[in-house]
């Protein structure tokens, strides 16, 4: 019975949009037209983040609503410890507010199960409608109109790791001076990145949350993933980025270093979800392009900005384009495979670069 766990925001309990299951369509969508979910005193990147469980039980990579009896015994959504049925799925277009008070406009999912429980989830990864979920921490989301409201059910591909990412403090940051805490960097402090030396940081965003379900950090113990790396544990969000290097890296996705976020490593030795907390500060770090930076010896990411926030964000920081990968970032699939390829050889996820590591020594 597999299971696809996703990042989603959790809406509460509401009355049955879809009362009638003889047919594929949910009849009351348009009664959320017009609704907004979170708000400046409460964001739902604060409150509402939670992670969902998709349980595919005849693994055929959807999860089936009930309309027309067709959800298969054991299928459905798990939140909180609580499997139910999936009632119906609608797309909705929608405009985001982040918490900087930009906005930008795309398409989400809200699913509801039997018990009234309402969830907006992202599509499936790599749908361009999911790149406004990752440029900015989320406010608050308002429904605009129905987009569609005939689905039979939710595809398990949806992106898992769709919100931003960011490192916890108490992260050690590689500058010109040495490590220095990501607590202790303001704008114009000078960072060393792997692509173009020293540059300086635009942009750093504290945010203090509750350490409970998807908001609980990632726990990277020293050398988990190779010899010295990293050199002390590194705590970052669930989707915070990490540069993966090695023969496996290269045979699976044809690139030399990729992008994996952090959640994808849990459950490999030495990585896994830190339950040992009651709260977390997070810290994003913004330079004027996406920079592979070290952090306690261990290169990732720094924030990356999506297309389609780059304008609004830009009006109010020294950002005006929208900013590449600085690495590639395979897919979900992908992903999975690779790790998968390394639990199963044991071989290490980051091997020394000898080219870079002659550049730094010159």
């Amino acid at each position: 019975m597999p299971d696809t766990i996703v990042e989603a925001f959790y809406l509460g309990v509401r009355a049955d949009l879809d009362p009638t299951e003889s047919n594929s369509r949910t009849e009351n969508a348009a009664d959320l037209v017009g609704t907004t979910f979170g708000s400046s005193a409460a964001p739902l990147v604060d409150n509402n983040l939670v992670s969902l469980t998709m349980v595919d039980s005849n693994s055929n990579g959807q999860i089936s609503d009930n309309d027309l009896g067709n959800s298969p015994a054991g299928e459905g959504l798990r939140y909180d410890g609580v499997l139910q049925t999936l009632d119906s799925t609608t797309a909705y277009n929608i405009t985001i507010t982040y918490t900087n008070g930009s906005t930008a406009q795309t398409y989400i999912g809200l699913v509801q199960d039997v018990s009234g429980r309402m969830f907006f989830v992202p599509d499936v990864a790599g749908s361009a409608g999911n790149d406004p979920l990752n440029d900015a921490p989320i406010r608050s989301i308002h429904i605009d109109s129905v987009l569609q409201d005939t689905f039979s059910g939710l595809n398990t591909a949806a992106e898992p790791d769709a919100f931003v990412a960011c490192f916890a403090a108490g992260s050690r940051l590689l500058t010109p001076q040495g490590a220095v805490p990501v607590e202790y960097l303001r704008a114009g402090d000078l960072v060393l990145t792997r692509d173009h030396g020293a540059r300086p940081v635009r942009w750093v965003r504290r945010s203090h949350h509750s350490a409970q379900g998807a908001r609980r950090p990632i726990r990277i113990r020293a050398g988990a993933l190779g010899e010295d790396c990293p050199e002390r544990d590194l705590l970052v969000s669930r989707q915070h980025r990490i540069l993966v290097r090695s023969q496996l890296v290269m045979s699976a996705t044809g690139r030399a270093e990729v992008l994996v976020p952090a959640i994808r490593l849990a459950g490999l030795p030495g990585v896994a979800v830190e339950k040992g907390m009651t709260s977390v500060c997070y810290f994003h770090i913004l330079f004027d392009r996406h920079e592979i930076v070290v952090a306690e010896g261990c290169e990732t990411e720094s924030f990356l900005i999506g297309p389609v926030a780059a304008a609004s964000i830009g009006r109010r920081l020294p950002v005006t384009t929208p900013m590449e990968p600085a690495r590639p970032i395979p897919s979900g699939r992908v992903c999975r495979k690779l790790i998968g390829q390394h639990r199963r050889s044991g071989d290490p996820l980051w091997v020394p670069d000898p080219e870079q590591d002659q550049a730094r020594s010159a």
